[in-house]
């Protein structure tokens, strides 16, 4: 049996997609290099996808593996077939030089899995309720304008920690919102540049917004009014970007380091005046025990020193610590950030 073949029918077996959905992800987005499997008998009974993207942090950037589609056929469940693949994608992603793997939990006992494994919580989105009686007040002049990846890429490469999607991407997750029944939609400011865009489908009664980007909250209610045009009378629920003060987080996704002193460095270029010496430990990937020592932009390894630590942590307090509000970054001495992670498979 072909890798092809014997991944589409696990996802058939394990996930709630439609025929047209199989169809689009095996013909377009499936890349089988991507693949990491288990076969029995010459037949594939447990897989998982380690895709490549880019991300974001402050102004630097690293590259990141994402796992999705983790599933096992029922009759082989139970015998750690899973917990093999997802350490074999941890080692592959640090020899491929991905600094973090990154993952959207099925369902929320998965999180609670995916922790033995040093995966934590830290992707949020901030999810906002509006009636169908609400009326977005919408200042200044905006029109709807067709979607294009330069101005996504371009909303999207002003947050300021995100996973970044390439021109593929974004055709995937159009074509993606598409099959399940929404839309993807832009407006355009007096000067003909996009300022806000939106990826929404129906979901029960609700309409979800699964992305919003927009330059300011004036582009984001002209962009929720144009939805409001095609959906009049559902409730919408908006998965936000985290601001300084977020009404309601929500986990949205979880993340594991694979090589510590990678993405130190993106920490350190993010504020050169930064002094640390982290200890940190790792009971999977050897290679990220040690000492990190960050200063003056850059940081050096040893296994062992006699300096003062400033922290001595395992991998995932470390990821809670870089990856959090400025105010925790402010307590520990760094650059830490929200990251969001949006219209992913999943």
């Amino acid at each position: 049996m072909d890798i092809n073949t014997g991944i589409r029918q696990l996802f058939k077996d394990n996930f709630n997609v439609s025929r047209e959905w199989l169809d689009f992800y095996f013909s377009t987005a499936f890349d089988e290099s991507c693949a990491l499997t288990v076969e029995h008998d010459g037949t594939i009974v447990s897989a998982l996808m380690l895709d490549e993207y880019r991300m974001k942090l402050g102004d630097a950037f690293i590259d990141t593996g994402y796992i999705f589609g983790a599933s096992t056929a029922r009759r082989q469940r139970g015998k750690g077939l899973m917990s093999g693949l997802i350490k074999d994608a941890l080692a592959r992603a640090r020899n491929c030089g991905y600094a973090l793997v990154n993952l959207i939990p099925a369902s929320d006992r998965l999180y609670f899995y995916y922790q033995r494994f040093g995966f934590t919580n830290v992707f949020y989105c901030d999810q906002r309720r509006y009636t169908s009686a609400h009326r977005f007040n919408i200042k200044g002049s905006y029109r709807r304008v067709d979607i294009d990846y330069n101005g996504f890429n371009r909303l999207e490469l002003m947050r300021r920690a995100t996973v970044i999607h390439s021109r593929a991407d974004f055709d995937n997750a159009v074509s993606d919102i598409i099959l399940s029944g929404g839309t993807a939609m832009a407006v355009a400011d007096d000067d003909g540049d996009i300022c806000g865009m939106a990826f929404a489908a129906p979901d029960n009664d609700n309409l979800r917004v699964k992305l919003l980007l927009a330059t300011d909250d004036n582009a984001a209610d002209a962009v929720l009014g144009e939805l409001k045009k095609e959906y009049p009378d559902m409730m919408f629920v908006v998965d936000a970007c985290p601001g300084s003060k977020p009404d309601a987080l929500c986990p949205s996704g979880m993340t594991r380091i694979t090589d510590v002193r990678l993405l130190l460095d993106a920490v350190a270029a993010n504020d050169t005046a930064a002094e640390q010496v982290i200890r940190v430990h790792d009971s999977l990937i050897p290679g990220n025990n040690g000492v990190f020592i960050i200063s003056g932009g850059t940081v050096t390894y040893t296994d062992a020193t006699i300096r003062r630590l400033t922290l001595d942590v395992d991998v995932a307090t470390l990821s809670k610590i870089i990856f959090n509000s400025s105010r925790v970054g402010t307590v520990f001495g760094l650059p830490s950030m929200r990251p969001t992670m949006q219209l992913m498979p999943d």
